[in-house]
Formats: structure tokens, C-alpha cells, sequence
């Protein structure tokens, strides 16, 4: 069972962007801007055991109109784990199904599913690396393995290469996330028993480094506990990279609005600071999966109580912006996992030779601002480019830049009007330099 919606030329090719914050977005053609049998970069995944029209499946959820679609119906769901992972290298959604038992199943993007490597000790998280790799980990005390590009498992080196690499019995992963900056394994454990973090009902973050071919353990594990406490074993419910190098992640299904239940992790100092509280509105505890949205520029989290996905800025307290509803069918019972469709490598099909990109956003100066935004690019070659003001909604507000312009640096302002020349309302927008060989975008944030 599918069902799908035809979304215009002109959202595709939004969707087809990956958004930064104060950093330069590029992204190189790829076969998702062309191929409707693709992943679309930007999109947003939602495996759930309790979808609103089927017992279990995979929701699509476009980050910026709030469309859903369901990708696949999944009929075996007391079988599903909740752990799932984007793999750009094959183009394809990666989560663990214990009929197998304990195997993997991938999904590609016209939701036909495929048995990958059975008995791998029921996985409780996966993750890509994004050359073919995927990671996966069982439960409590559960050994380290990984899928090559031919889907062979092979068991993941201790530092010493002479055995496989486990952490010690008593610490179940919540979570686990490839962090390519580093070339490390991000871990996440919910309540620790003192045998790698000391302190129980604290989320410990544990980082894995890797040797370059990612097959073996480089060094000994760092580790970080986060200060906060909760009535509930902490876990973490969803993380994503930010465009910073920061991990995001969802502290617990904890109501308690005195701290903050959203974090960001520096992978590299592996210090932890507060990203947003989701509280103290009553979803705060029926929180339990998340992401963060390179498109938008912010976290997204599902909030099953209101039905919804909520997206965060940082720094920001409350409710959130509703991004989509009709997204849970349940209360804080539901077990979910949120992703986000990631550019895919340089040795991805489709992309330009050498992985060049197709340009460069320097700056959005000033961001936040409060009145005139000046917007700096440089084009590889010359040719026709549209330069476009978007609103949250996914509204085309101005038309900025229109026609052909030479290869080399440009420069564009925005007034913060819209084309009848009214100002726009205070809030999140989006500039978009479409130009030969791929898009190039930025969130802008406009002040009152």
C-alpha cells in the first residue's frame, strides 16, 4: 500500500537544497534533482509503529509545505525496532526488523524493500557512513558490526585489531550517528550503570573514533555526561548533524520545563550545551524523535500528544513552528525515528565528475537582520540564474535576480520587501541562487 502527491517543479527543486546556518551551502547535481526513483536531499523520514492510516510504515514529510506521503506500508510491525539511517551511498532508507531475526531491511525510494544481511544480533542502532558502510550495534553488551558496500557483514576492530569491539554489558544504546568530520561513531546510551558513564538517568554521549578505511577502532572512546535529570531514564530520542559539525539530540520524554530537553554536542571537544526547551507545553512529553533540518535551518522533533513535528531555532523556548500534522496516531507510547535525506558523496552516481561543486553562497550579512540583507555568491561558469526569496511556508515572496550572469563573484541585497513592495512579517525566509549545475541556498532570519 503507497500512496504519493505531486508536488510542483518548483518545491522539488527547493526540497533538492541543503540549508546552513553562518556556513556556505553547495551541493553538486546529483541524480535526486532528476531521478523521481531518488530520495529527494532535504526531505524528512518518519518511521513509526503507529502511523494514523497504518499499523506500521514510513512517512515522507516535505520540511518546509509540511506535504506527507506514505513511502511504504509496513504490515510486520511488532517486528520493527525503532532505529533507522539515511544510506547516500546506495540511495536508501536502512532500519532493523527482527523477523529475521535481527536483520536489516532497506527501502529505496519507491518503497520496495529488501532483506539485508539476517542474524546480525538484533540491532538496536545503525548508522551510514556514507562510502557504503553502515554500523550497527545490538543491545545491551551487543558487539560492533558493519555492512561493507556488497552488504557482507564483517565484525567492527577493537584498537588493537586482534578482536571485535563491544562496550561493556549494561550500556543500551539509544542512538548512534555517523559524524564524518571527525570519522567517528556518536553514541548514545539512555540509563547508565556506572560501567562507562557514572551516573544513572544521565545521557552519555560516547564517541568511537575510526581509522580512515572504517573498519577498525582508532583510539580509546571519549565520553560526556550531560547534566540534566529527569524522573525518566534519560534517552536520546533523535539527533542529527548540524551544518556547525554539532550533533542534535532529544534529551527524554521528561514534561519538566525547568531545563532544557534539547541539546547540541561538539563532537570534536565533545562538550554539551543547550540547543532549545521543548517545554513547558504539554508535548514536551510525548517527545520521542527528531532530526535536525539542514533545509530549514532548525531541529525538528515529533510531538505525539499534539500529533505534529515542531521545528526549534536555537535559543528558542515553547511550542515551536508546526512543520506538518497527521504525522502520530498514538500518545508518548509511540517508538519512532525521524531522519533527514542527506547530499549524497562524491562517488554517488550523478554527481559531477570530482564531486565539484556547483558554486559557492559566501555570506548572508547581516543574519539576523533587521532591515537590508546582503547576499554574496560566486558562479563556476555563466549562464542563467534566478535569485529567490522564499517564506517559511514555502511562499515565493521576491524575485531578487533574474537572467544570465557571468562566472565569478555577485553580490545581491534584499530589502526585506516582497514584490509588491510591502515589508515582511518578522521571521525565518529563504534565499535561493538557482544557477547551471545546482542550487545554492541560505536561511535569513528578518527582526522586527
Amino acid at each position: 500500500m503507497r500512496r504519493h502527491i505531486h508536488r510542483s517543479v518548483e518545491w522539488t527543486a527547493i526540497a533538492s537544497v541543503v540549508l546552513s546556518v553562518g556556513l556556505a551551502a553547495s551541493i553538486p547535481t546529483t541524480a535526486a534533482a532528476q531521478d523521481p526513483q531518488a530520495f529527494t536531499v532535504g526531505d524528512l523520514y518518519l518511521l513509526s509503529w503507529l502511523l494514523p492510516s497504518v499499523s506500521c510504515g514510513i512517512l515522507r514529510v516535505d520540511p518546509l509545505t509540511g506535504e506527507t506521503a506514505l513511502l511504504v506500508d509496513i504490515p510486520e510491525n511488532p517486528a520493527i525496532k525503532a532505529t533507522l539511517t539515511y544510506d547516500p551511498y546506495r540511495d536508501r532508507l536502512v532500519y532493523a526488523d527482527y523477523r529475521n531475526p535481527g536483520g536489516l531491511v532497506a527501502v529505496d525510494a519507491a518503497g520496495n524493500r529488501t532483506d539485508l544481511a539476517p542474524d546480525q544480533a538484533s540491532p538496536c542502532v545503525v548508522a551510514a557512513r556514507g562510502d557504503g558502510i553502515i554500523y550497527l550495534c545490538g543491545l545491551a553488551g551487543g558487539i560492533f558490526r558493519y555492512l561493507d558496500a556488497s552488504n557482507i557483514p564483517h565484525d567492527l576492530l577493537d584498537e588493537a585489531g586482534t578482536g571485535v569491539f563491544h562496550f561493556a554489558s549494561g550500556n543500551s544504546l539509544e542512538e548512534m550517528i555517523y559524524d564524518p568530520g571527525t570519522n567517528s561513531l556518536v553514541c548514545f546510551t539512555g540509563q547508565s550503570n556506572g560501567v562507562v558513564c557514572a551516573t544513572a538517568y544521565r545521557t552519555c554521549a560516547i564517541k568511537v573514533p575510526l581509522t580512515e578505511d572504517g573498519t577498525q577502532v582508532a583510539g580509546p572512546v571519549e565520553f560526556t555526561e550531560v547534566d540534566i535529570s529527569a524522573s525518566f531514564p534519560v534517552v536520546a530520542s533523535g539527533s542529527g548533524l548540524c551544518p556547525t559539525g554539532e550533533v542534535f539530540y532529544v534529551m527524554d520524554t521528561n514534561s519538566n520545563d525547568r531545563e532544557p530537553r534539547m541539546q547540541v554536542l561538539d563532537v570534536t571537544t565533545m562538550t554539551s550545551a543547550a540547543y532549545a526547551s521543548n517545554g513547558p507545553y504539554v508535548g514536551a512529553a510525548a517527545t520521542n524523535a527528531g532530526t535536525y533540518s539542514r533545509l530549514r535551518g532548525q531541529a525538528v522533533i515529533l510531538d505525539t500528544l499534539e500529533d505534529s513535528l515542531r521545528a526549534y531555532s536555537r535559543g528558542e523556548v515553547g511550542w515551536g513552528t508546526r512543520v506538518a500534522g497527521g504525522v502520530s496516531g498514538s500518545g508518548s507510547g509511540e517508538v519512532a525515528r525521524l531522519v533527514e535525506i542527506r547530499a549524497r558523496p562524491s562517488s554517488a552516481v550523478g554527481e559531477r565528475e570530482g564531486g565539484q561543486p556547483a558554486g559557492y553562497l559566501h555570506s548572508v550579512w547581516p543574519n539576523p537582520s533587521p532591515t537590508t540583507t546582503t547576499v554574496r555568491y560566486e558562479l563556476p561558469a555563466s549562464g542563467n540564474v534566478r535569485a529567490l526569496i522564499y517564506d517559511a511556508a514555502g511562499r515565493l515572496v521576491r524575485t531578487l535576480a533574474e537572467g544570465p550572469q557571468t562566472a565569478g563573484p555577485h553580490t545581491l541585497r534584499w530589502d526585506s520587501l516582497d514584490d509588491r513592495g510591502f515589508r515582511v512579517t518578522p521571521g525565518l525566509y529563504f534565499v535561493r541562487i538557482e544557477a547551471a549545475g545546482g542550487p545554492l541556498s541560505r536561511t535569513i532570519v528578518v527582526l522586527r
